[in-house]
């Protein structure tokens, strides 16, 4: 195992990471979105504030 073969794993496993925490904050966000969406289109107009 060379130093620099390490350093790129690490690297790539960081870089996963990241990817996937944007994903999943980008699909919470979506989620988040929609589920107001539906929740304000249920309620009628008099109630919302």
């Amino acid at each position: 195992m060379s130093i620099s073969f390490i350093l790129f794993h690490l690297l790539t496993l960081s870089l996963l990471k990241y990817a996937m925490g944007l994903l999943f904050h980008f699909l919470f966000k979506v989620t988040i979105s929609k589920i107001s969406v539906s929740f304000s289109l249920a309620v009628p107009n008099g109630e919302r504030r």
